[in-house]
C-alpha cells in the first residue's frame, strides 16, 4: 500500500468531511436475509461508526439474555440450513436449536464485526407478537454497560407489537442513547453528548405491514429508510427520505464549470492581471500566461474598444453587464471576441497551449454561473422547524446583497492548466484567500442570526421555542465550495405510495413511458416485476405468507401443485384487481387485463407465476447487486455527496437488467 491509511482511496471520493460522517452514524440494520447483510458488510469496510442488526425472534426466547435458561428449541430467529445456503454471514457451524446457540442477528453481527475493527457492533432480538422487552438504557447503568459486540442487558418496559409506531419509537429512542450507556461517566453527560445519527436499513422484512409501520416512524422522526429486497431473481431499493428530505451539501457535479469569476472579477486578482505585462516576457514565458490572465486581457481590450465604439452612439449601454462592462452577447460577437481579442495575443498559437485554453474557455470572460435555486423562497417565518439548508440560503441571499457584484461566494479552486510553477501557485493562493474570506463573513452571518434566535428564545414568554439548527463552520465552507450544485432531495413516504391516491399525473406519465419504452423482451421491464412485488407484499399481509412459501402452507406431495397454482391465481387476481389500478396503469398494453389467463403470453400470468415458483427464496448473487446499490445510496445520503436515486431501483435478475423509478 501507498500509505498507512486504510481509507486513503476513498477519502478521495468523499473528504474527510464524508469520513467523518460515516463515523458518525449507526446504522440499525432490522432484518438479517443476505440482502441485509450485503448491505450492512459494504457499510462496515469503508468504517461506519456503528451498527446494530436487529432481527425477529420466537417470544419466548429472551432478548439476548440467555442466562434465564430458557429452552426455546428450534424458534423463530435461529440459524437454520436454509440461511447457511444463501448467507455469507450465517455460516453452516452457526446451525442449531439449542438453548445456547446463537439468534441471526448475534451470529451475523459477530461476524460483520471481524471486518472492521474500528467499527461498533451490537445486534438486539426483537419480539413479533408480544410487547417487546426493551433495555434500558441510562447514565445510571453505563458503568455495568456489555461490551461493544454484545446486546445490552434487559428491563421490561411498555410497547405495542412491531405493527405499530409506538413499538418502533421506542427501539430508536434507545438506540440513540445506547452511546451514553457505553461510553465514560464525562462522555455520557447529555451536555457532552454527541449522539450518532441513525440511519436505518429495512431488509425483507415480513408481513409487510411491520415494514409499513417501521416506515412510518422513520419518515416523521427525521431517520432516513432504505428498504432492501431480495425475492427469488427479483430485487430492490426503495430509498426513503425523512419528511424534510436530504440536504446535499455537497453533490457531485459532473462536468462543473470553474468558477473563475472573469466577468465580475475581485481586487486581488485584478492586481495580479494588472501586474502582467504580456509584451514584456520573453517567449517561454509569454507560453505559460495562465489563461484566466488572458482570458482577463482579452475582455479589457474588447471593452476598451466597444467603450470608444460606443462613446459616440445611442445605445451606449446595451451590450453591458451590470457592472458596466461591454461583453460579447452574439454568437458573431463571441467567434470576434476569440478570434480578435484571443488568439491574436498569441506569438505562435499552434505551439502555446495556453492560448488554445484560452480560446477552448473563452466563455468564462462573458458568462457566469447562476444559482439553480430561488432564494426569494428561503425564509423561514412560515416554517416550524427551521432546516440547515435554509439557514445556509437565507444567509447566502444576505451574503449576495451585500456583495459589490451581488455573486455569491467563491468556490476558490483554479483547474489544471499550461502555467508557470510560480504563477499558478499565485493564482492558487489569490482563489483560495478570497474564497477562505467569504466562508468567514458566511460565517459571520449565521453567527449572527445564531444569536438573534437565541435572544429571541430567551426573551420568548409564550414557550414555544424554534429548535436550534446547529451550524458548523465546516458545513459553511462546503456550502460556499459547491454553492452552485447544492441539492435538496424529497422522496415520497411508503405509506403514500402504498395507500395515497397516487393522483400526481407526472409521476403517473413517468410510469406509463416507462411501459411504453419496454426492455427488448417486454416482460422483463423492471417496472413490471416491481408491480409483481407489491402483489406479493398484499398476498402476504392478506395470507401470512408469501405465494409459493408450501411449507408455510403445511403442503406436501401432489397437494404442493395445488398450493402453488391457488398461490399463483391469487397473486394474479391482487395484481389485476389491487396494484395495477392502484397505479394507474389498467390502460397500458403491456399490462391489459383482458387476455384470458391460460395465454402464456400474458405478462401479468408470467410475472405471477414466477414470482410463485421463488417463493420468497434468496439467492446471494442477486441479494449482493441489491446490497450493493443499498449500501452506496447510503453512503450519499450520509455523507451529503453525490445525489442519491429518487427513489427506487428495481434489478431483474433473470436478464441482469434495472431501472429507477419515481414512486
Amino acid at each position: 500500500m501507498a500509505t498507512a491509511d486504510k481509507y486513503d482511496r476513498q477519502l478521495r471520493l468523499w473528504g474527510a468531511q464524508g469520513q467523518r460522517a460515516l463515523g458518525n452514524t449507526r446504522v440499525l440494520s432490522i432484518g438479517t436475509s443476505s440482502a441485509g447483510t450485503e448491505t450492512l458488510k459494504n457499510l462496515v469496510l469503508p468504517g461506519i461508526g456503528a451498527f446494530t442488526v436487529m432481527d425477529f425472534v420466537d417470544d419466548n426466547h429472551d432478548n439476548n439474555d440467555k442466562q434465564h435458561g430458557t429452552n426455546a428449541g428450534p424458534t423463530l430467529g435461529k440459524v437454520t440450513e436454509a440461511d447457511a445456503l444463501t448467507n455469507f454471514f450465517l455460516p453452516k457451524h452457526e446451525v442449531s436449536f439449542d438453548e445456547s446457540s446463537k439468534t441471526k442477528a448475534e451470529a451475523a453481527c459477530k461476524y460483520l464485526m471481524e471486518l472492521n475493527p474500528d467499527v461498533i457492533g451490537n445486534y438486539r432480538n426483537l419480539s413479533l407478537v408480544q410487547p417487546q422487552t426493551i433495555a434500558k438504557m441510562t447514565n445510571d447503568s453505563a458503568s455495568s454497560s456489555p461490551p461493544p459486540s454484545s446486546a445490552t442487558a434487559t428491563a421490561t418496559a411498555t410497547a405495542g407489537g412491531p405493527n405499530t409506531s409506538d413499538y418502533w419509537k421506542t427501539i430508536f429512542l434507545e438506540e440513540e442513547l445506547r452511546d451514553i450507556a457505553i461510553g465514560t461517566e464525562e462522555e455520557s453527560n447529555p451536555k457532552n453528548l454527541n449522539k450518532k445519527k441513525l440511519l436505518v436499513v429495512a431488509a425483507d422484512i415480513s408481513p409487510p405491514c411491520i415494514l409499513e409501520a417501521l416506515a412510518d416512524v422513520c419518515y416523521n422522526s427525521g431517520h432516513p429508510l432504505v428498504i432492501v429486497t431480495s425475492y427469488g431473481l427479483i430485487g430492490s431499493v426503495r430509498l426513503q427520505l425523512p419528511g424534510e428530505g436530504a440536504i446535499l451539501l455537497q453533490p457531485k457535479a459532473t462536468n462543473s464549470v470553474p468558477d473563475l469569476r472573469l466577468v465580475t472579477s475581485f481586487p486581488s486578482f485584478r492586481r495580479f492581471v494588472d501586474s502582467i505585462d504580456l509584451n514584456q516576457l520573453d517567449n517561454k514565458q509569454h507560453g505559460h500566461v495562465p489563461y484566466p490572465v488572458i482570458l482577463m486581457k482579452a475582455a479589457d481590450r474588447y471593452h476598451l474598444d466597444k467603450s470608444k465604439a460606443a462613446a459616440t452612439a445611442s445605445a451606449a449601454k446595451e451590450n453591458t453587464t451590470a457592472t458596466g462592462r461591454f461583453l460579447p452577447k452574439t454568437f458573431n460577437e463571441k467567434q470576434k471576441f476569440v478570434n480578435d481579442y484571443v488568439k491574436s495575443m498569441a506569438r505562435d498559437y499552434d505551439k502555446e497551449l495556453n492560448f488554445q485554453e484560452a480560446v477552448a474557455n473563452a466563455y468564462l470572460a462573458y458568462t457566469e454561473r447562476e444559482l439553480n435555486f430561488d432564494m426569494s423562497n428561503n425564509g423561514d417565518s412560515d416554517s416550524k422547524i427551521p432546516t440547515k439548508l435554509r439557514s445556509l440560503q437565507s444567509a447566502l441571499e444576505v451574503f449576495t446583497k451585500d456583495h459589490p457584484d451581488q455573486r455569491p461566494p467563491l468556490k476558490g479552486v483554479v483547474p489544471d492548466m499550461t502555467a508557470s510553477t510560480l504563477m499558478y501557485i499565485q493564482l492558487q493562493k489569490l482563489y483560495r484567500d478570497q474564497a477562505e474570506e467569504d466562508v468567514q463573513k458566511m460565517t459571520d452571518i449565521i453567527i449572527g442570526r445564531q444569536q438573534k434566535d437565541k435572544d429571541d428564545n430567551n426573551n420568548n414568554t409564550s414557550g414555544a421555542s424554534r429548535n436550534a439548527i446547529v451550524i458548523t463552520k465546516e458545513d459553511v465552507s462546503n456550502f460556499c465550495s459547491n454553492v452552485y450544485s447544492v441539492g435538496y432531495l424529497q422522496t415520497r413516504s411508503i405509506r403514500e405510495e402504498y395507500h395515497g391516491p397516487n393522483d400526481d399525473d407526472e409521476l403517473v406519465d413517468d410510469w406509463k413511458m416507462a411501459l411504453m419504452d419496454p426492455y427488448e423482451v417486454a416482460v422483463h421491464t423492471p417496472l413490471l416485476w416491481y408491480l409483481g412485488l407489491r402483489a406479493a407484499q398484499i398476498f402476504c399481509d392478506r395470507m401470512g405468507h408469501y405465494p409459493g412459501c408450501v411449507v408455510a402452507c403445511g403442503s406436501d406431495g401432489d397437494n404442493n401443485n395445488c398450493t402453488l397454482k391457488k398461490d399463483e391465481e391469487l397473486l394474479t387476481e391482487i395484481m389485476r384487481e389491487s396494484v395495477i389500478p392502484h397505479y394507474k396503469l389498467s390502460e397500458q398494453e403491456l399490462l391489459l387485463s383482458n387476455v384470458d389467463d391460460s395465454d402464456e403470453n400474458n405478462n401479468i400470468v408470467r410475472i405471477c407465476k414466477e414470482l410463485t415458483r421463488y417463493g420468497n427464496a434468496e439467492i446471494h448473487t442477486v441479494s449482493s447487486v441489491v446490497g450493493g446499490v443499498a449500501s452506496q445510496e447510503c453512503v450519499k445520503i450520509i455523507t451529503e455527496q453525490y445525489t442519491p436515486l429518487d427513489n427506487t431501483y428495481v434489478y431483474n435478475g433473470i436478464v441482469s437488467v434495472g431501472g429507477v423509478y419515481k414512486f
